[in-house]
């Protein structure tokens, strides 16, 4: 039994096609001489095989493609924008006038939102500025997705 020891990383390199013919023809030899191992390499040869298959099919890449371009696709992903950005301005509009204009609050918070707001536009407009303008120049514009 202790010689079995040296076959175990035999048999992992036999299910890995890792061996060479004479590391085969040893191994095969000694599968023939002991059950144990010949039991292990059939159960180790059982989980490979179920390792190895693919639990899900993924789509073909003309698929995903066709979706990618897809009308409806667009719409509903520059839809789906334009209703997030929406609401969230929306809110923050609806949030900021009762902020500014309700007589509950100190002077110190709505400096400090305002602040806030106002360098939150300033940022947004030049990242929006700045991807304009390296757009122009983007040597990957043309690759394809």
């Amino acid at each position: 039994m202790n010689n079995c020891e040296k076959y175990h990383a035999l048999i992992v390199g036999l299910l890995d096609n890792e061996l060479t013919p004479e590391e085969i023809h040893e191994l095969n030899m000694h599968l023939n001489r002991c059950e144990s191992c010949r039991n292990e390499f059939d159960e180790m040869k059982e989980i490979s095989g179920k390792l190895s298959l693919p639990s899900f099919k993924e789509p073909e890449d003309e698929v995903l493609e066709q979706l990618w371009k897809s009308p409806y696709s667009r719409f509903t992903r520059n839809a789906a924008i334009v209703m997030v950005l929406g609401g969230y301005l929306c809110l923050m509009g609806y949030g900021f006038y009762e902020f500014m204009f309700s007589n509950k609050k100190a002077a110190i918070p709505k400096v400090a939102l305002t602040a806030l707001v106002i360098g939150f536009l300033i940022l947004l407009f030049s990242v929006i500025r700045e991807r304009i303008k390296t757009y122009q120049k983007d040597a990957y514009k043309e690759v394809k997705r």
